[in-house]
């Protein structure tokens, strides 16, 4: 079981924070989003505001990944955060 610490960039397009091999049983993500003014939409590649799970400024949230599964965040418009990663079981 490897772990692995990332940094990614969020903007206004989706991007990948997460993309799950078919051969993993399931990977365990902690996403922090350190930016104490933009939120941050989870969700599959059709993610906005209206349809993501809004991670907050200064909020972490812990999720389990099945084999397979592929996470996007997606920042408002103009904007971009730095979020943060920590991932276990790829």
């Amino acid at each position: 079981m490897a772990i692995v610490g990332e940094r990614i960039t969020v903007d206004a397009t989706a991007t990948v924070l997460h993309t799950g091999s078919s051969g993993v049983s399931g990977t365990k993500l902690v996403i922090m989003n350190i930016d104490g003014t933009d939120t941050v939409a989870l969700g599959p590649s059709t993610v906005t505001f209206a349809n993501g799970f809004i991670l907050g400024t200064t909020t972490t949230i812990n999720i389990d990944l099945a084999a397979g599964d592929i996470l996007y965040g997606r920042c408002d418009t103009a904007k971009s955060v730095v979020v943060h990663m920590l991932k276990a079981g790829e």
